[in-house]
């Protein structure tokens, strides 16, 4: 069950007053008081409308601690930013084949950090539609798929145990037929 407000403070109602260590509360119409806080950090600070008011002297497009981030010229938070995965692939449908191989290049222009191998039904079965996805565990200890990813490829290797996953309906677990559905590997860089 989530805890409330009252539940967080040990049961005393939440104030707008200003004490040492206080979790702010807003008034009854959603602000925070002009007064909450005491003196004003810098960074930014309550106008007598209750708006928070950004000191531009604090503001800076380039990472920098104890500042506010601004957008740089080209309204992008780029620097404040680290994206981790900017690269994508996805391979066509391809064929299972029990104890087969595929190389198949990803073109990445490095090793994936993420991947994952979607089954895509081709002919209905465990109650699962035509075109219908689920996502396949990389490395079962009974049945599935390996790889082995490097800089240009992934390197797969079908088990030579049958692939299981869960009936659509019942969630019964049952061996797919190889013929009946094809993979999908994504990667990501």
């Amino acid at each position: 069950m989530p805890k409330t407000n009252s539940d967080r403070l040990g049961n005393r109602t939440p104030s707008e007053t200003t004490a040492p260590y206080a979790i702010p509360a807003a008034d009854s119409a959603g602000k925070l008081s002009s007064g909450w806080g005491g003196a004003a950090s810098g960074l930014a600070t309550l106008d007598g409308s209750s708006l928070v008011v950004q000191n531009p002297a604090n503001a800076t497009a380039t990472p920098t601690a104890s500042k506010i981030p601004i957008a740089d010229g080209s309204g992008k938070l780029d620097g404040w930013v680290t994206v981790a995965l900017t690269k994508y692939f996805e391979s066509a449908e391809q064929t299972i084949t029990s104890a087969g191989t595929l190389t198949i290049a990803h073109g990445l222009g490095g090793e994936p950090k993420l991947i994952q191998v979607w089954l895509v039904c081709k002919s209905a079965e465990g109650n699962y539609s035509v075109n219908d996805k689920t996502p396949l565990e990389i490395n079962m200890t009974a049945g599935g798929v390996s790889i082995v990813p490097d800089s240009t490829n992934l390197n797969i290797r079908f088990s030579n145990a049958a692939i299981f996953i869960h009936d659509k309906t019942t969630g019964n677990t049952f061996n797919i037929t190889y013929a009946s559905w094809k993979m999908i590997f994504r990667a990501w860089a």
